[in-house]
């Protein structure tokens, strides 16, 4: 039900792209003159009881949703004349402040590893470091797991 005012509105409010606008415009035309076979199939399939009619619906709901992909993707050319640039604007990736880097870091080589992290212990600090272990455990395991998910 959504998808008629978000189609209509990408077309009205997007940039005056021409060739985005075309693709938009096809693949919305596509998206829903599918509906009519897609309607058509269903019906064969529930009401007649039509041998293969729900493997043809089935193809005709896959490519709606391959349309759809399709149809936001199309957002990309929207973005081609764009740019995003990030600079460290202090100056500390230069390299010029490795001398002091490396003269820190030779102060502590020979510091016995409770004494380089710190002499007492912190819970911030270990809150901190449990929420990093679990943040990252839920990013890596929805990551790993989203294909076999959606597929």
């Amino acid at each position: 039900m959504a998808t008629l005012p978000w189609t209509l509105g990408c077309l009205a409010l997007s940039p005056r792209n021409p060739t985005s606008v075309k693709y938009r415009k096809i693949l919305a035309g596509a998206f829903f003159g599918t509906l009519i076979p897609l309607l058509y199939f269903f019906i064969q399939h529930k009401v007649h009881k039509v041998p293969g009619a729900y493997t043809t619906y089935a193809f005709f709901e896959w490519s709606l949703v391959l349309l759809d992909v399709a149809f936001d993707a199309v957002t990309a050319m929207d973005f081609e004349g764009f740019e995003l640039v990030v600079k460290d604007v202090r100056g500390t990736s230069r390299g010029n402040n490795k001398t002091v880097v490396d003269a820190v870091l030779e102060k502590e080589k020979d510091k016995q590893a409770g004494q380089v992290f710190g002499p007492r212990f912190s819970w911030p600090d270990a809150l901190d470091a449990a929420a990093d272990v679990y943040n990252g455990f839920i990013f890596w395991s929805i990551l790993t797991s989203l294909g076999v998910l959606v597929w």
